[in-house]
């Protein structure tokens, strides 16, 4: 989603309740969040991703 290949991030999403709070629950044990310099290279990446699917279609 960044565009630049400079940041590396994941998502995980499903429908199934009991499996989402498994999920939740690995994610908040492990500590997985993005540090802040991550976070703002994918923002920074979003800015132009709709001009970039456009280009692709």
């Amino acid at each position: 989603m960044g565009g630049h290949s400079d940041a590396v991030a994941g998502l995980v999403a499903t429908a199934i309740d009991d499996l989402g709070a498994q999920l939740a629950f690995i994610s908040n044990s492990t500590g997985g969040v993005l540090g802040p310099q991550d976070s703002y290279l994918l923002i920074r990446g979003i800015k132009t991703l709709g001009l970039r699917m456009e280009q692709i279609n």
